[in-house]
Formats: C-alpha cells, structure tokens, sequence
C-alpha cells in the first residue's frame, strides 16, 4: 500500500507539471516554417483508369454499386463505392464507350454504347 501511494504521488507530480509547463506556454505545438515546404507542387500520381470518363451509372438502392464507361475503352465497376474499380468490358474489340445505362426492369443488364 505504501508503494501504491508513493507512485500515485510521483504521476500527480509529474501530471501536473505537465499541466503547469502547457499552461504557461513553455510546451507548445510545432510551428513549421512554409520555406521548408514552399517549392513542393500538386502532381497527379494516379489511380489512372483509362482516360476520360464519358458515363456513370448507379445501380438503384444499391449505393455501392456504379459503373463507367471510359473515354479509352471498357466498363469499369465497382462493389465498395469507389475504392476498387475492376473492368468488365476488356474483351470486347471496342475502341471507346460512349453511352451506358442500366435496364430498369434489372440492374444486372448493362447497355453500352460504342463508338
């Protein structure tokens, strides 16, 4: 038990000289001088997927779910609401997609319309 209390005494020591030092302005966050950040430039670094998109579809009730028709070619969709995008029109001998949309009488027929 006398142990017990000598430790509680040194953190309430030690926490409230924390307290005192943040109190009076001698620990503070870091400020960081704009000069060592000054000169860095916005860049694009990807993802990339296949140029311009030219369609987007959703599927209704269903807010995960999208499809889009690149500029460059295929159907890309994604489950996850955009983190992840798969193509699912690569085997077709397409060059670019202009048009997509979802049949409302069934989300799961997908119309496409190629240039």
């Amino acid at each position: 038990m006398r142990v017990l209390r000598r430790r509680e005494r040194i953190v309430r020591i030690a926490a409230g000289t924390l307290l005192g030092l943040c109190t009076i302005g001698l620990l503070s966050a870091q400020e960081i001088s704009p000069s060592l950040y000054s000169e860095m430039q916005w860049r694009m670094i990807g993802p990339f997927r296949a140029g311009k998109v030219n369609a987007v579809a959703g599927v209704p009730g269903n807010p995960g779910v999208y499809y889009f028709a690149a500029d460059g070619g295929s159907v890309w969709k994604t489950t996850d609401g955009g983190t992840v995008w798969k193509p699912i029109f690569d085997k077709e001998p397409v060059a670019s997609i202009g048009a997509l949309a979802l049949a409302p009488s069934n989300a799961n027929i997908i119309y496409v319309g190629t240039v």
